[in-house]
């Protein structure tokens, strides 16, 4: 998701102090950055470890990414955006495959 969009769509969500927001496909976390731009506190989700995990530091890079393999000392994942804006980061990223549901009840969040 681009980073207007994913404004807008915090912005829909009511993201403010106080609120929780779960993204269940968080991928580069970029609706959680927004969420946390409005000073929501923020969680998410994704099946794929390694996009939670990231890219570690001086870990090779693919070839397409010509311009990153210059980032010997930056650990590159979902958190260093947090880092990089002076965000809180979320209060948690987990594996979890939405098909079906790790939370019980659903009123825990303020939005999805």
């Amino acid at each position: 998701m681009t980073a207007e969009n994913s404004f807008l769509v915090a912005n829909f969500a009511h993201a403010a102090p106080g609120k929780l927001v779960f993204d269940p496909f968080c991928g580069s976390c970029s609706l959680l950055v927004s969420a946390a731009h409005f000073g929501a506190y923020t969680m998410g989700g994704d099946i794929d470890i390694r996009v939670i995990r990231g890219k570690e530091k001086d870990a090779p890079l693919p070839s397409h990414c010509r311009y990153a393999r210059t980032l010997k000392d930056v650990a590159i994942g979902p958190l260093s955006n947090f880092d990089q804006y002076g965000l809180m980061r979320p209060l948690d990223i987990v594996r979890c495959d939405n098909a079906n549901p790790v939370w019980r009840t659903p009123a825990v969040f303020d939005a999805v």
